[in-house]
């Protein structure tokens, strides 16, 4: 997938710095599944499916809950035009649109997720990929997938040169909901360095977080020698990278290939013409 961030959702620990919130505690909730998904093998499903019978009266049938994924914290900081994208399927119990209650709403914020602006909503014919059906639903083919493409760069909260970001899914439920697929997530937009800071460097790193290949995009105030240094959470060094006499310039890096453990770690651009530190996520 292209972009500043990209998920695919096919490793294992895929949701291991995201967020998922189950209010009710009850059975629905978001989830990695596999098995099934847009182009892999694997996505997120909120199992939102409840075959509720006459007898069943003592049994919640999750009308109303909210249930709630948030993504790691992103860096926007050299992005702008920045607009998410992700790929969802879905079909609904109730053959009456009017009945159809449940939605999917997108949120956004800029302080790591103290407060939050709403982005969109989904809803009633656009949430549709499948029409409807009374069994608990596993979609069968890429057809039964749409793409949800929403702006990032307008509106309330511009996430242009934002270093604290997150992104927020929530599903509300209502008494004939049935189950929503999330797969292949990923920003796209343009990254670059606008303008040198006054300490003479700058950097860049993106897709972050990641779990595949990256890249360290730089810029000095003036050419000079410089060394990249990659830093875990306890300070031990993982990687030392010299990078010449350069004023430009960037380093594609493969995750996989280091075996870099999930987690936070700390990029150092060092040179004489000025210093850039940047964390990194692993996820």
């Amino acid at each position: 997938m292209p972009g500043l961030l990209s998920e695919t959702f096919e490793a294992p620990n895929a949701l291991d710095n995201w967020n998922v919130q189950n209010y009710e505690e009850n059975q629905t909730s978001f989830q990695r599944v596999e098995g099934v998904g847009h182009t892999g093998n694997a996505c997120v499903r909120l199992n939102a499916f409840n075959l509720i019978g006459p007898n069943d009266i003592f049994i919640d049938d999750g009308a109303g809950d909210i249930d709630e994924l948030i993504t790691p914290t992103l860096d926007f900081t050299f992005a702008s035009s920045i607009n998410l994208h992700f790929w969802y399927a879905y079909t609904t119990q109730t053959g009456s649109l009017p009945d159809m209650r449940e939605r999917l709403d997108i949120y956004s914020s800029i302080d790591c997720g103290k407060t939050w602006t709403f982005r969109d909503s989904i809803s009633k014919a656009d949430l549709l990929t499948n029409g409807n059906s009374g069994t608990f639903y596993v979609p069968a083919s890429s057809s039964e997938w749409k793409e949800a493409v929403v702006n990032m760069s307008s509106g309330f909260q511009n996430l242009t040169g934002q270093d604290d970001v997150r992104i927020r899914f929530d599903y509300i439920s209502s008494a004939v909901s049935n189950n929503l697929y999330i797969d292949d997530l990923w920003f796209t937009g343009t990254v670059g360095i606008a303008e040198i800071p006054e300490s003479g460097a700058a950097m860049v790193i993106y897709p972050n977080p990641t779990n595949d290949v990256f890249t360290i995009e730089h810029a000095l105030a003036s050419p000079a020698a410089a060394t990249l240094t990659i830093n875990d959470a306890l300070g031990r060094v993982v990687l030392v990278r010299e990078l010449g006499v350069t004023s430009t310039g960037s380093v594609k890096i493969d995750a996989r290939s280091m075996s870099l453990a999930s987690g936070t770690y700390t990029v150092v651009l060092r040179s004489e013409a000025g210093t850039a530190v940047q964390r990194l996520t692993i996820d």
